[in-house]
């Protein structure tokens, strides 16, 4: 946990995601925001597990999940598209028009 120095996250139900604190798909990107001076309302994130939760709840241009993604990262998510073997990123450009 945090306290100790480290988050943990699942990405899939076999796989552990042991990281330092305030590192993970959030950070990064704020650093690459940073560094093409881009704002937050123009990022858009698209994920499905826990680990992608901290940027699917940043990205105030829009933040995408499919239909499957974990209860957590629907959570965090604005929109829910479709399966993603049936509908996969073509539901999100619907959604952005």
């Amino acid at each position: 946990g945090r306290r100790s120095g480290f988050t943990v996250t699942q990405a899939l139900p076999t796989m552990l995601e042991v990281l330092p604190l305030y590192t993970g798909k959030c950070e990064g990107l704020k650093v690459l925001m940073k560094e093409y001076k881009v704002r937050s309302t123009e990022v858009v994130a698209v994920g499905d597990a826990q680990n992608d939760e901290d940027m699917l709840e940043f990205a105030c241009g829009g933040s995408f999940v499919c239909d499957d993604a974990t209860s957590g990262a629907k959570g965090k998510a604005q929109f829910v598209v479709g399966k993603t073997a049936a509908e996969g990123g073509g539901g999100i450009g619907g959604r952005m028009a």
